[in-house]
């Protein structure tokens, strides 16, 4: 008997069918898919294996790469798919901290959550409507995000805002888009929401925003080159707006920092889309050049932690108010707003031994961080490509590797260059992401070339990865159909001119 059979559910044939598709430990089963566990099942049975089986692997994998599993939560059954699919409001039922002890799950409750004891409702607001309707979520309702959607009174509104973020993604309705010019008459009604009232304050007449110190925010907006906007929007309708330009506003800092704006519709705030828009425009700004980008807030406004949170900082203050600045220069790494982490980093070469574990870190990486922008196609033909016999081999006797590993010397990140300056490879483990390794890693291989002579670094870079490269100074040179496997997927043909050591 294996360590495999101290998993919960996994019996003497589901430890045979592991062993034989390749996992003999339980850490090598971390990071791996149920779904994917599943249809490799399949594969060595040479049929369809009964469902159960895959319910059997969702519990498998929530409990190796959980630190401290739920007893309670590891039973096969609460996996199915009815809690494992978006709840009404796009909750996953099997995922929630409050499962299976506090709720059983919506549908089985009927939408009597434990929260409507805060509430005074006689049942979830979102499940009724639903039930309603007749539908089994919100996807595609024209109303989504609405006013039915409550927060979580147990915890904090940075995590009620992390949930709701990850509940739309679901329901998939909520879009960021640049303002369209026949559009830009919208400004006036956003500039106007933009306004914060503290509770009790009366609303001001909308002829305030015709006042010269609010005209400049939108004034002949999208005749500068520096005035850009982008948009929120959901079943066709325009809910928030964030746009900068060069102005003499009340955040204004220096001649070359755009001020920014933002602003929701009553409905939608605090539901994670002003986040997104943040998120958003910040990147766009990074791709722009800009170093820096200012905004005014007053200190009463809840949106300060926000601010915080996405690496904004006060520079200056008033009486009422702070000046805050979030810095975009490409060695700020504030994108993700994580703390940077490589301090328990070491890096070193990589040998021979290190295989199996580069070429897990690299299929991991692959299905679950590219899978926001490629289908599950291509990221399965993409993955495929480190299957090759002798592949990884090959890789190591030509190009020249760093790893990046934690404190117990697990590897969680790598990248590769060969000697003419092609960067093969840069992956960081799924679980590490926006922790500064990428940029450390990066900072060796650019280190590399300059020892060595390269004048300049080519690389084909994914969708995902193309955004981190460009505030690093890499240029886009062309757009790309590569081969990966049997699929041609989208790409970037990226380059950077590195500086050469002059000898003074």
């Amino acid at each position: 008997m294996t360590e495999l059979r101290k998993i919960p559910n996994v019996g003497k044939q589901t430890e045979q069918d592991l062993i034989a598709m390749g996992y003999t430990t339980v850490k090598s089963l971390r990071g791996k898919r149920a779904e994917d566990l599943y249809a490799e099942e399949c594969r060595l049975r040479g049929c369809v294996v009964d469902r159960c089986q895959l319910y059997l692997y969702r519990a498998v994998e929530y409990f190796v790469n959980t630190e401290n599993p739920d007893p309670a939560k590891c039973k096969w059954w609460l996996w199915k798919d009815e809690l494992v699919e978006p709840s009404p409001c796009g909750a996953v039922c099997a995922e929630c901290g409050n499962f299976p002890s506090v709720c059983g799950g919506c549908r089985k409750i009927r939408g009597k959550v434990f929260w409507l004891q805060f509430t005074g409702d006689k049942v979830c607001p979102v499940y009724q409507c639903c039930r309603e309707k007749k539908k089994r979520n919100c996807s595609g309702c024209p109303e989504l995000p609405c006013a039915r959607f409550m927060k979580d009174p147990t915890i904090s509104d940075e995590d009620n805002e992390a949930h709701l973020h990850k509940m739309l993604e679901r329901l998939g309705k909520t879009t960021i888009r640049p303002l369209r010019p026949e559009e830009i008459t919208m400004l006036r009604d956003f500039l106007y929401e933009a306004i914060y009232l503290p509770e009790g304050t009366p609303s001001p007449p909308r002829s305030v925003i015709d006042l010269p110190e609010l005209q400049v925010y939108i004034q002949d907006f999208g005749i500068r080159s520096d005035d850009h906007c982008l948009v929120a929007e959901s079943s066709d309708k325009v809910i928030g707006a964030v746009w900068v330009r060069q102005m003499e506003d009340f955040g204004h800092v220096d001649d070359s920092t755009p001020s920014l704006a933002i602003a929701l519709y009553q409905g939608f705030r605090g539901k994670g889309i002003g986040t997104r828009l943040l998120q958003e425009m910040i990147d766009l700004l990074h791709r722009k050049g800009y170093k820096q980008v200012s905004l005014s807030v007053q200190k009463a406004n809840p949106a300060v932690r926000l601010y915080r949170r996405l690496g904004f900082e006060t520079i200056r203050e008033t009486e009422d108010e702070y000046i805050m600045v979030c810095n975009l220069s490409p060695d700020s790494c504030m994108s993700n707003n994580k703390p940077n982490k490589t301090t328990n980093i070491t890096f070193r070469s990589v040998t021979m031994t290190d295989i199996p574990e580069l070429k897990e870190l690299f299929r991991n990486t692959v299905l679950t961080v590219n899978a926001r922008d490629y289908t599950a196609e291509e990221v399965a033909d993409w993955a495929s490509c480190g299957n090759s016999p002798g592949r990884w081999e090959e890789l190591l006797a030509t190009l020249h590797f760093i790893a990046a590993c934690d404190a117990e010397g697990r590897i969680v990140g790598f990248t590769s260059i060969r000697n003419d300056g092609y960067l093969h490879s840069m992956f960081i483990h799924k679980d590490h992401q926006g922790e500064g390794i990428a940029t450390a890693l990066l900072q060796r291989i650019e280190a590399y070339a300059t020892e060595h002579g390269i004048r300049e670094i080519t690389s084909e870079v994914s969708i995902t990865a193309r955004p981190f490269f460009e505030r690093k100074g890499y240029k886009v040179i062309y757009e790309q159909k590569a081969l990966c496997n049997r699929l041609y997927i989208k790409n970037y043909w990226m380059k950077k001119r590195i500086p050469t050591i002059l000898n003074c």
